[in-house]
């Protein structure tokens, strides 16, 4: 392990009475950076992104989203980007997400492309869009498809994206693809060269989306898995849905992850986290539930959520919280061993303006690490808003600089001491204070931003709490050189917004032991049969896709689907597969209903000829009993298909 320490950067929404004359921090060459009355707008949720756009290793880049829906661009020295306006590119309306980077076209050393998306949940007209940006300021493309359905309400404009987009190679073309949630309740996953939607998007989670997706290998087959969560609400079969939140896992074709949706008590207004915190080698997905409603009381939802990759719980979690785990966790390794730890913060514990705010280190086994929970305070007042931790480590001896206006950046170690001053009356503590401004900074960065081996702490928010478009950005250089693989150093871990520790790896999912159950021969499905589209005919053709429920096989119905006694905890089904008349040669995939298409068959068949194979099939991940049996053959190609069910495992 590296002798560098390990720092939690953390926002803090502090009131305050004034400063005790506390040593400032050095700020970087150029900041800070201001504009006054320029109708810019201010950075409210949005989190500032700093990151490498000409991809050459060399000084980096901030790029931050405002209010107004202006997205700007500054180089390390303070200064406007070439082909990047001062006022920055216009979106039509707020920047609430967050920019995100990578590489949408061109070869892996090409300048990186920006995406963000706009729109809030406030009233009044927000027109939701997706766009993407040269490295140069040029518009790459733009993406408003989102239905106008929900919220904030049909008024003639696309729905609003307030989560940040992630940005990730889903179509093995070695390009990033971009995947972001809506107020429409969809996902959807974009080609990044042209913002075309990818075969299987987008999703419909039927409710509310406030998270950002993670992007990981879950299974180890080396393509990426989209993580999100997002509200629930209780609703009959087919959907099977309780009231309160679900984290959602999807294959890249739009087809669910085994073992997923898992669901929670409350809504899921968090962002997942993906990394190793058991220490098995193996990615567990970590994320905590909404802000609740004012006055800020209601006692459910206080729980950070951990599901390993086939969707079990760890031990030791959920775990219980003081307050309302809202933001979005930070993984990094605190204590050395083999597995990362979980920084959070909470909310709103007690619905009073000067609610408390607790920072949380837990183990991979839901216990706490020493020193945590803690509360930052200043002139000895506890935050009561504290915004998304990050992660970072450089020099032996390190320190956060904390301002004395009323909102402030904290450092606070990982041993739960806090390292910059507290702010209480002579004598101080011994840190130092990061001078912010009057407004609460939502997402803290740290990066080597000129390329000289010092980390600097980057900022972005306004500068007088009743300006509505007074910006500024601020960059502090921290004494000590970073080290080269920062844990945890902005919203979402990186550039791309993947949410997930660098590092991480998929494992196979592991196969629970099953029981096997013999059944009398039972014919569940027969397409030579009239009249019942899914269970019996008409034939299948070339390309279909047929999804047959194997549970829903009930005894009233004509004796050929009689009830064949599977029952709705089976998780796979031991059958005989029949093809009959086919007119071309061809062959018959079966895969477990909603999941992607395996790319082996099942049976194959020449034309005119009676097939049969015996085979064990995995019903849906998702607990319906599905069963999906799809056609290859050449166009115009049909064929009957005839199931018999003989056993089942569970």
């Amino acid at each position: 392990m590296s002798r560098h320490n390990l720092v939690f950067l953390v926002v803090l929404s502090f009131a305050c009475a004034g400063a005790w004359g506390q040593t400032p921090a050095p700020p970087n060459s150029g900041f800070p950076w201001g504009v006054v009355n320029n109708n810019l707008g201010v950075i409210t949720y949005s989190k500032a992104l700093v990151v490498d756009l000409d991809n050459n290793g060399g000084p980096q880049e901030i790029v931050v989203g405002t209010t107004l829906g202006r997205l700007l661009v500054f180089n390390s020295d303070g200064t406007i980007r070439a082909g990047w306006s001062p006022s920055g590119q216009a979106m039509p309306s707020e920047i609430a997400s967050s920019p995100a980077a990578g590489q949408l076209v061109g070869g892996p050393t090409s300048p990186l492309e920006i995406v963000v998306g706009c729109g809030t949940p406030n009233v009044g007209p927000q027109w939701g869009q997706v766009a993407a940006f040269n490295a140069d300021g040029t518009e790459l493309w733009r993406f408003n498809g989102m239905l106008d359905l929900v919220e904030p309400g049909p008024n003639g404009f696309p729905d609003a994206v307030w989560a940040t987009p992630a940005l990730g190679d889903l179509d093995d073309d070695g390009l990033d693809d971009v995947v972001f949630g809506s107020f429409d309740q969809r996902v959807y996953a974009l080609k990044g060269t042209n913002a075309s939607l990818l075969p299987g998007w987008p999703q419909w989670l039927r409710e509310t989306i406030f998270s950002s997706p993670a992007l990981a290998d879950l299974d180890g087959n080396g393509k990426l898995e989209i993580i999100i969560g997002a509200d629930v609400h209780a609703e009959a079969p087919p959907y099977n849905t309780p009231t309160g939140g679900a984290l959602w896992a999807f294959r890249r074709d739009g087809s669910q992850f085994p073992g997923f949706p898992r669901f929670t008590n409350f809504g899921i207004g968090s962002s997942p986290a993906v990394g190793d915190i058991t220490g098995d080698g193996c990615p567990e997905i970590v994320v905590g539930t909404a802000f609740p409603a004012p006055p800020y009381t209601d006692p459910t939802g206080r729980d950070i959520y951990a599901w390993s990759r086939d969707g079990s719980v760890p031990p030791g979690w959920p775990k219980a919280v003081v307050g309302h785990p809202h933001t979005s966790p930070a993984l990094a390794n605190l204590d050395g061993d083999a597995a990362l730890e979980v920084v959070a913060t909470v909310t709103k514990t007690n619905g009073s303006p000067t609610g408390e705010g607790w920072l949380y280190a837990i183990k991979g086994n839901g216990t706490t690490m020493p020193g945590f929970p803690m509360r930052p305070v200043t002139n000895g007042i506890s935050a009561d808003t504290l915004q998304e931790p990050i992660v970072a480590r450089f020099g032996a001896d390190p320190s956060i600089f904390v301002g004395s206006l009323i909102f402030e950046v904290g450092h606070v170690a990982k041993t739960g001491v806090q390292l910059s001053d507290d702010r209480t009356p002579p004598p101080a503590g011994p840190g130092v204070v990061y001078y912010e401004t009057n407004r609460q900074v939502f997402g803290p960065a740290v990066a080597d931003l000129d390329d000289n081996g010092t980390l600097v702490l980057v900022g972005a928010s306004g500068r007088i709490a009743t300006d509505a478009d007074d910006l500024g950005v601020y960059a502090w250089n921290l004494v000590g050189a970073p080290a080269a693989t920062q844990p945890w150093p902005m919203f979402r871990q990186g550039p791309q917004r993947r949410g997930t520790a660098p590092g991480t790896t998929g494992c196979p999912l592991p196969k629970p032991p099953l029981g096997f159950y013999t059944l009398t021969p039972c014919r569940v499905s027969d397409s030579r049969q009239s009249g019942f589209l899914t269970y019996g005919g008409p034939k299948l053709v070339a390309s279909e896709q047929r999804t047959i429920t194997i549970h829903d096989v009930p005894a009233y119905i004509p004796s050929w689907r009689s009830a064949c006694g599977v029952p709705a905890t089976a998780k796979a089904v031991a059958l005989n597969v029949t093809v009959d008349a086919p007119t071309m040669a061809g062959s018959l995939t079966l895969y477990p209903g909603g999941d992607g298409l395996p790319p082996t068959n099942t049976i194959s068949f020449a034309a005119s000829r009676t097939r049969a194979n015996n085979t064990v099939m995995p019903l849906s991940f998702d607990g319906r009993g599905n069963l999906t049996v799809a056609v290859a053959m050449p166009a115009g190609g049909q064929v009957d298909v005839i199931l018999d069910v003989f056993g089942y495992f569970q």
